[in-house]
């Protein structure tokens, strides 16, 4: 997202000639002057103070004696939150007459040293204080309401907490006179205290600061000590340098200013903003392995030097979501089936009236949608008709080095310059109609735009049911999780992880599970071209805490926290009327956890022989097991034990409120009347029988 137009100076100039406003021109007039030539006067305007986004106000051929220093820094105020002071000091050269500076019409609180308040916002300076300075306070928080790719869950485009503040540089209008030469020129520069500041942004408050240098470029990174940056710095230079190398429209800023945005106390109105020449700030949450790649979308705003009429507005937004897209799929962090699918979103229901050169038809930002698509397969036409000599990158440098301001008509001249005539009738179709292209498939972008490499992806595999599919495995369960994952010491967390690879050609996978950068787990293989495979990865826990674990560019939040104490809610037996000495009794006892995660309990089953009146106290262990059960579940264990002696006995279990159990263990009776040894007389009958059976068998 931009923030007024980024290189508006030769804009400026012109609205200022025509208009007669006074926002960044030089001109020239008389001053009355008894000493000799007349004296020339100069004005100087940020571009804000007419309604543009900020300028630099750059003076580097100029030397100290003859150029109007200003020396602008900001500093927070903890104790006006949503405000910020702006300190403004001068140094004049011994020729200059005259100065006078218009400040915006929302600052207040102004302290003065050799400067007089003039009205209309002006304040002048008398003349003779050698370094004069003018303070005020500027209010910071700025707002948006949006809906487009770039949109955050907010409203907030600048803000000032207090304790810290992401500000704009308050606009200030200069008119100054010199009597004599050499000629009197103005120059800027802008601190933080405390802090750090670019041209026309500053960060207030503690940080870091990182660099990198590349392609003649110096990117600095600043990093709040409020901010929790989630990518790597050195992928975040990475990204950079390869759009900085690979986005070839003309001359590049010397340095480029980047903010990694605070989240935690903010919610801001858009994931990154770009204002001035090279300044922006992007939120501290955002990837590189995301095809809107906020940082290069960003980075796309500071190399657009150009200024258009409405019917080219589009192009804007259009461009630096279309190259953040192909830069993330070039660099091999998204796939081609996301980038393809990035594009196709311009052909949503949404916009489907939508005309890109008629603002009046807009409703939800189609020149983050259709224009890319329509740039899209403006790059791909002219890359196949030129043999990839030319590129959209053609245009888009044109627009850059056109005098004034570039009109639709000669918008289409350029692209039929890259392109050919049917090129230029075609794309002024797709942007003055609702007419839309289609997307080109891999083997027609391997054509056009050179061999695709493998393309890996990844993603958390899904279950039937739509969840993602991340277990819990262990002695509480075996089950899908559903968020906040909460895990207890023991326990394995296993995530499935779907790898496709999109690409033209086979290539490796490494899926890896993550805390910090520490790998936990790791998986790799090999797989071919257009081909899709699932591997799971796994991580136990040993003790409790936080993670913020990554996996497959997605991140996973994982508590884990003791197990819940879960509570003995029954206990029963199958003695039934009693048993015999040394028969076995069932002990069944029944636990219940309550809480949303796991628990466990030891359950202790105690025995006391209450025949003489056991006392507690004299309870003994006759089982005792850990029982671990699921969240908001229950569990009943057995155990089986045995009494030698008669007896009544109590049954238990420890440090619970489940009504004990009694056993009767029955004296031993002897053998019973049905089956014990037989009488002696039956005996001596049964032996006579015999005999007599015996002797009439004989007999016959």
């Amino acid at each position: 997202m931009t923030c007024g137009p980024t290189r508006p100076v030769a804009a400026v100039l012109l609205v200022l000639l025509v208009a007669g406003s006074a926002a960044g021109a030089t001109v020239t007039g008389p001053l009355p002057d008894e000493s000799g030539p007349g004296p020339a006067t100069g004005v100087h305007f940020d571009a804000a103070a007419a309604g543009h986004g900020p300028v630099r106000g750059d003076a580097a051929a100029a030397t100290d004696g003859s150029t109007i220093h200003l020396d602008q820094t900001l500093h927070r105020l903890p104790d006006r939150p949503g405000e910020y002071e702006a300190d403004n000091r001068y140094r004049l050269p011994d020729h200059a007459v005259k100065l006078e500076v218009t400040v915006p019409e929302r600052a207040t609180g102004f302290r003065t040293d050799g400067f007089t308040a003039e009205g209309d916002n002006t304040y002048a300076w008398d003349g003779e204080t050698e370094d004069p300075r003018l303070r005020f306070r500027m209010p910071a928080n700025r707002t948006v309401d949006r809906d487009d790719p770039l949109s955050g869950p907010g409203s907030y485009l600048f803000v000032d907490t207090g304790e810290w503040g992401i500000v704009q540089r308050p606009p200030l209008g200069h008119s100054w006179g010199w009597r004599g030469s050499p000629s009197v020129t103005f120059d800027r520069s802008l601190s933080a205290s405390p802090g750090a500041a670019g041209s026309d942004v500053a960060y207030l408050g503690e940080y870091e600061e990182y660099e990198h240098a590349a392609h003649g470029q110096r990117f600095r990174l600043v990093v709040p000590a409020e901010a929790d940056l989630a990518e790597n710095r050195s992928a975040v230079f990475g990204t950079l340098a390869n759009a900085s190398d690979g986005i070839r429209v003309g001359d590049r800023d010397d340095e480029v200013f980047l903010i990694a945005a605070p989240t935690t106390d903010v919610r801001w109105g858009a994931r990154g903003v770009q204002t001035g020449d090279a300044d922006a700030w992007v939120r501290d949450l955002e990837r590189v392995d995301d095809v809107e790649n906020v940082w290069v979308h960003e980075y796309v705003h500071t190399r657009q030097a150009y200024e258009t009429t409405e019917g080219v507005r589009w192009f804007t937004e259009a461009s630096a979501s279309y190259y953040a897209a192909l830069h993330a799929f070039e660099q091999e962090r998204v796939g081609f089936r996301t980038f393809q699918s990035r594009l196709e979103r311009g052909t949503d229901p949404r916009h489907e009236s939508a005309v890109l050169t008629d603002r009046s038809t807009w409703q939800y930002n189609p020149d983050y949608y259709v224009g890319p698509l329509v740039l899209g397969d403006l790059d791909r036409r002219t890359r196949a008709a030129s043999d990839s000599e030319r590129a959209l990158h053609t245009v888009f440098a044109r627009l850059n080095d056109a005098d004034g301001t570039v009109d639709a008509g000669q918008f289409y001249e350029y692209v039929a310059d890259a392109g050919g005539t049917d090129d230029a009738d075609l794309t002024r179709r797709y942007a003055e109609t609702t007419e839309r292209p289609t997307v080109w498939n891999v083997s027609t972008h391997q054509a056009v735009f050179g061999p695709v490499p493998a393309q890996i992806e990844y993603e958390i595999a899904t279950t039937d049911d739509g969840e993602d599919a991340v277990r819990a495995r262990g002695p509480y369960r075996n089950r899908t999780l559903r968020t906040p994952y909460v895990l207890v010491p023991g326990e394995q967390l296993s995530v499935d992880v779907n790898v496709a690879n999109s690409g033209g050609t086979a290539g490796d996978y490494d899926v890896r599970l993550r805390d910090g950068e520490t790998t936990l787990d790791r998986k790799t293989g090999r797989i071919a071209a257009g081909n899709a495979t699932t591997v799971t990865v796994n991580n136990t826990f040993d003790a409790p805490g936080n993670y913020e674990l990554r996996v497959g560019g997605e991140r996973l939040s994982v508590n884990v926290w003791e197990p819940a104490a879960a509570e003995v809610t029954g206990l029963r037996t199958d003695s039934g009327e009693g048993v015999r000495p040394g028969e076995s009794v069932t002990v069944a006892v029944t636990v219940r956890n309550d809480a949303g995660w796991p628990g466990e309990r030891d359950v202790r089953v105690t025995a006391a022989d209450t025949t003489t009146g056991g006392r507690t106290g004299d309870d003994w262990t006759v089982a005792e097991q850990t029982v671990r059960l699921d969240a908001e579940s229950e569990r009943t264990v057995t155990a089986t034990v045995t009494f030698d002696e008669p007896g009544t006995y109590r049954l238990g279990v420890a440090d619970s409120n489940v009504t004990s159990q009694t056993v009767s263990v029955a004296a031993d009776r002897g053998p019973d009347p049905d089956t014990g040894p037989l009488p002696a007389t039956l005996v001596v009958v049964a032996v006579l029988v015999a005999v007599f059976v015996a002797a009439l068998l004989a007999r016959r």
